[in-house]
């Protein structure tokens, strides 16, 4: 044989022994996750129970946190809250795997240690007998921690979506603002000293104002025209009507009285401006006389009784106070309002590529999983 054919063939073995090698390799992996349980597949990656587990015990610890809230809301959902932490940490993996496609990039060295000590905290999170029971190693780890932080470095770094929002965030606050940037502030800083009496007819839950059944608003309302007869016919005191049948006699807690942007600094004292009032209720109050005694005056949180002490015009004090106020009002709401609007075109942004994503969950082999691995 000649000294090329030699060359030849030896090159063919050698081509033999990688090709050989990279098969061992892919079968020596198909071996490996034969049989293994599979939670989900987005795109053309699949995704193995033991890391969909991971999302789980840790969507699993933020309810356990946040208890009450999370066991109100099943009570309403009827769901089981292995049930509820279990598509919670579905949804969460599959807009995480599908945001790569945007998100994805590589780690400097300061973002790489980083991660390693994450991994750490994630470990200390799982414990030992998670760890153990999912069968996760570093390798694993890594990259849950590194997809996760991938999609948050995008979030943080979105800053072409403040483009795109900016017509929203100034359309906003002009309407919202309008009023005040047109409105004479000598009229908004109308100023009144009042006594009040606050007949309920609702309460706050959750930070929303729930109404009491008509029946009950009836009942109210009677009382309401009785103590108000009382008190026009001087057979009943404003002080004595307030300590005897009153929900509330403060200005300050009183929210009709507090429904604008710029707040009088002596509310405790039971003064109040005309523009922070809700404007029925603040025209029906300036109406009045000193010393006279309103009509009733019904208001989305009750029923209201007010009594003017005093009237008077704007002070220098109030003058800077409201522009400050203002101002302070302006920027607060601009950031809740690029924050929020900034919150929500990202949720649109991973919704797109979720549903552009090819998904399918495996929701019954992952439930299965959980029940025979999980400690």
């Amino acid at each position: 044989m000649s000294g090329k054919a030699l060359k030849r063939a030896g090159a063919v073995v050698a081509l033999a022994v990688v090709v050989a090698g990279l098969l061992w390799l892919i079968l020596n992996v198909f071996l490996q996750n034969l049989g293994r349980s599979v939670a989900a597949r987005v795109n053309s990656e699949t995704v193995y129970s033991n890391e969909a587990a991971v999302y789980y015990e840790l969507m699993l610890d933020e309810m356990e946190q946040m208890a009450g809230e999370e066991f109100y809301e099943l009570t309403i959902l009827g769901t089981e809250p292995e049930q509820l932490a279990m598509d919670r940490a579905l949804s969460s993996l599959v807009k995480v795997k599908a945001a790569q496609s945007v998100a994805g990039g590589t780690l400097d060295e300061a973002e790489l240690s980083d991660m390693a000590e994450k991994v750490e905290q994630l470990k200390t999170i799982l414990g030992e007998d998670k760890l153990e029971a999912y069968a996760l190693d570093d390798e694993l780890l890594t990259d849950i921690v590194t997809e996760n932080y991938l999609v948050y470095r995008y979030e943080k770094n979105a800053d072409f979506i403040l483009t795109e929002i900016a017509t929203d965030i100034e359309t906003a606050m002009q309407k919202r603002y309008e009023t005040y940037d047109t409105q004479d502030t000598g009229v908004y800083l109308r100023r009144v000293k009042v006594q009040v009496l606050l007949f309920s007819t609702g309460q706050m839950v959750e930070g929303e104002w729930t109404s009491y059944a008509e029946i009950q608003k009836e009942q109210i309302l009677e009382t309401v025209e009785e103590v108000h007869e009382k008190m026009m016919s001087g057979r009943l005191h404003f002080k004595t009507a307030g300590i005897q049948y009153a929900s509330e006699t403060k200005v300050s807690e009183i929210p009709a009285f507090t429904e604008g942007e710029v707040l009088c600094p002596d509310m405790d004292e039971g003064y109040v401006y005309y523009g922070q009032m809700d404007r029925e209720l603040a025209d029906a109050i300036f109406s009045l006389e000193v010393g006279e005694i309103s009509d009733i005056i019904e208001t989305q949180y009750g029923y209201l009784i007010a009594e003017a002490d005093e009237f008077s015009e704007a002070t220098v004090r109030d003058v800077q106070e409201y522009s400050s106020q203002l101002q302070r009002a302006k920027e607060n709401y601009r950031s809740q309002l690029v924050e929020e609007l900034r919150e929500q075109r990202l949720d649109e942004e991973w919704e797109r590529l979720v549903s552009e994503s090819t998904v399918t969950l495996y929701q019954e082999e992952f439930s299965k999983y959980l029940k025979e691995n999980r400690p």
